[in-house]
C-alpha cells in the first residue's frame, strides 16, 4: 500500500480546514497524521514546521491528554530537527503540575452552560505515560 495517495488528500483536507474554529480539533488530528507520514518519509524539517503551525493549547474543546500529547510531539520533532530553542519554548507550555492532578477530579459532572470537552482518541497515551514521555524528552 502506497502512502502517496494519502498524503495529498490529508494535505488538502488540512489546508481547507485552516482558520475554521469549528473543525480545529479535526485539523490538528489531520496534521498529526500528515506529520507521521512525512516523518516516515524522512523530511523532519518540513514536519517540524507543519506541526508548529498548530497551537493546540488554545483549543478549549480538546481533551487535556490530547493537548499534552500534541505538544510533546512538537517538542520531539524540534529536538529531531535540532531546534533547541523552540523545543524549550514548547516544553514550557506543559505545566508539570498537570501530571500530579487527581484523576477523580477530572470526572466531574458537566453543568449547564459548560463547554463540552471532547474525549481523547484511544491512541492517546494515559497521563502517567505522558509524564514518562515528557521527562524522557527533557533529559534528551
Amino acid at each position: 500500500m502506497s502512502v502517496l495517495p494519502v498524503s495529498p488528500l490529508t494535505s488538502i483536507s488540512s489546508t481547507s480546514a485552516h482558520r475554521k474554529i469549528y473543525v480545529e480539533i479535526e485539523r490538528a488530528r489531520l496534521v498529526k497524521k500528515l506529520a507521521k507520514i512525512k516523518e516516515e518519509q524522512g523530511v523532519i524539517a518540513e514536519v517540524a514546521d507543519l506541526m508548529q503551525e498548530i497551537t493546540v493549547e488554545t483549543f478549549g474543546a480538546m481533551a487535556k491528554t490530547e493537548k499534552i500529547s500534541f505538544v510533546l510531539e512538537q517538542v520531539h520533532l524540534c529536538l529531531d530537527h535540532q531546534d533547541y530553542v523552540c523545543s524549550q519554548i514548547l516544553s514550557r507550555k506543559i505545566s508539570t503540575r498537570v501530571f500530579d492532578a487527581d484523576a477523580s477530579k477530572e470526572k466531574k459532572k458537566p453543568k449547564e452552560g459548560d463547554s463540552v470537552v471532547e474525549e481523547a482518541p484511544a491512541d492517546i497515551p494515559s497521563l502517567p505515560e505522558l509524564k514518562r514521555i515528557y521527562y524522557e524528552l527533557m533529559i534528551r
